[in-house]
């Protein structure tokens, strides 16, 4: 009996992923990505506006020093565990994920310039 090349099952797999698997892997490897990141930023900013933010608070001549050394300190974070849930849900839910990973580094590290910009602020 004779099989013909369409029908014999190992000829149909092939090696490759399809490519919905491929695109997948990229993006759980992008939200990952730029989650680290994100973490990074968070991490450094917090450094930087618990040193700065102390230094000028005891100062006591800066009327906004306490606005905003809390949103430097805690807004990268919160906006970082949005980012985190709300990208872990959508890969969970089998969605584009690593747009959300994005746009919460850029609003992290766009969050922290205002309130370093409320430091300028006499």
């Amino acid at each position: 009996m004779s099989v013909t090349p369409a029908e014999d099952p190992a000829s149909s797999t092939s090696t490759t992923p399809p490519p919905r698997d491929a695109r997948r892997a990229t993006d759980v490897t992008l939200s990952a990505v730029f989650w680290a990141l994100q973490l990074i930023f968070v991490l450094v900013s917090l450094t930087f506006s618990l040193i700065f933010g102390t230094i000028v608070g005891l100062s006591g001549s800066h009327p906004y020093a306490g606005t905003a050394w809390l949103v430097c300190v805690l807004g990268p974070a919160i906006v970082f565990v949005l980012s985190l849930s709300v990208g872990l849900f959508l890969l969970i839910t089998k969605r584009t994920a690593w747009i959300v990973s994005v746009v919460g580094l850029a609003a992290g590290v766009i969050i922290w310039f205002w309130g370093w910009s409320l430091f300028a602020v006499q």
